[in-house]
């Protein structure tokens, strides 16, 4: 009986130590520049945690998405972007190709410059 309960107040012990780690867990500000006069669409950003979020991207602008953890991928269209990428080509649902960059916390969508001439 006295293992019973020592098993029971472990396991609540645990549990409670799972939920306050998971409640304390640092969010990031993540920064999407869309510089391009194009709806990019629902955009996913991925943590390191395992969560993720999205945001709709509807035109040109600033948009910021808080995560819980560290951004570590973004999705585009169904193209995943890693973090500390540059100059990813990716198809937007128009079809139009864009050049996808990807720092530490902003990624930036600009136009192809084959495009641009």
């Amino acid at each position: 009986m006295k293992n019973n309960i020592m098993k029971s107040v472990f396991a609540i012990t645990l549990l409670f130590a799972l939920a306050a780690s998971v409640l304390a867990a640092p969010t990031s500000s993540f920064l999407i520049k869309n510089r391009i006069n194009q709806d990019l669409g629902a955009v996913t950003v991925n943590s390191n945690n395992g969560t993720s979020a999205t945001i709709n991207i509807p035109g040109k602008g600033h948009y910021t998405i808080t995560i819980p953890g560290r951004p570590i991928s973004v999705v585009i269209n169904g193209q995943i972007i890693l973090r500390h990428q540059e100059d990813v080509e990716v198809m937007l649902p128009s079809g139009k190709m864009v050049m996808v960059s990807f720092s530490d916390d902003e990624i930036i969508v600009a136009t192809c410059q084959q495009e641009a001439n």
